[in-house]
């Protein structure tokens, strides 16, 4: 299975290369290829992607590592969650 786990060595020359790409095209904003691992994350998580998916994509062994980091991205889900519920428990008032 394909994931997003990546060497230190393979990191920081893929960084170097990242670095000369964007200061290519003008943005001048440090990036890293982690900062890109995080960003691929949290739009899976976004996009409704499971967080068991996730973890396999990220090559983390415990899915609680997975959610433990990015949990804070279902903050609007927990809130859309919320409105759910209160609807239906306001049904029962």
């Amino acid at each position: 299975m394909p994931y997003l786990a990546i060497t230190r060595e393979v990191s920081n020359g893929v960084n170097r290369a990242l670095k000369k790409s964007i200061t290519r095209v003008g943005i001048e904003r440090h990036i890293r290829v982690h900062d890109l691992r995080h960003t691929a994350a949290r739009l899976a998580l976004l996009k409704g992607i499971p967080g068991k998916v996730v973890q396999e994509m990220l090559g983390h062994s415990h899915y609680s590592t997975t959610m433990d980091i990015y949990s804070h991205v279902d903050q609007g889900l927990h809130r859309e969650a919320s409105e759910k519920m209160d609807a239906v428990l306001g049904a029962y008032k």
